[in-house]
This record gives C-alpha cells, sequence and structure tokens, in this order.
C-alpha cells in the first residue's frame, strides 16, 4: 500500500505539472505535499527531494521556470479538479 501511494503521489505530481504548464506562462507550477523523503521534502523551508530535481530538469529542457507549491493531497486534488 505504501508503494501504491508513492506512485500514485509521483504521477500525480507530474500530472499536476504537466496540467499547469502553458506554453504562453515562463513557468511550470508543481503541487505536492512535501512530507515523503527522499521523493520531497522540507530543507529549511525549502522543497526538495528527487521528484523536485526531475521536474527542475524537465523544466530546465523545456525552457521553463520551475515554481513548487507544498499543499496537501486534497488540495492538489481539488486544485486539479478546477483547473
Amino acid at each position: 500500500m505504501k508503494k501504491f501511494a508513492l506512485i500514485l503521489a509521483l504521477v500525480l505530481s507530474f500530472g499536476i505539472l504537466t496540467a499547469c504548464g502553458n506554453d504562453k506562462k515562463e513557468s511550470f507550477i508543481m503541487a505536492t505535499e512535501a512530507g515523503f523523503a527522499p521523493y520531497e521534502y522540507l530543507d529549511n523551508n525549502d522543497i526538495v527531494g528527487v521528484d523536485i530535481d526531475i521536474a527542475n530538469a524537465i523544466a530546465k529542457e523545456l525552457g521553463k521556470e520551475l515554481e513548487v507549491q507544498n499543499i496537501t493531497f486534497d488540495g492538489a486534488l481539488l486544485a486539479v479538479q478546477q483547473g
């Protein structure tokens, strides 16, 4: 179950990254719940981790900036539903 939750969080993270990306914008917004080290966690009020590194690499490859927001899982679902 824990492995399933981590995979779901990863898929959701990239889904939000993709859904919030827009060619007209200069940046992507990635919403995540930063409490799942080593994937995403808080380090001195900075959100860091493997998922953040991957998202930064994707954004860099596309020539965009990455903005990472720490929100609850339920908040992320609501944000996706609201577009």
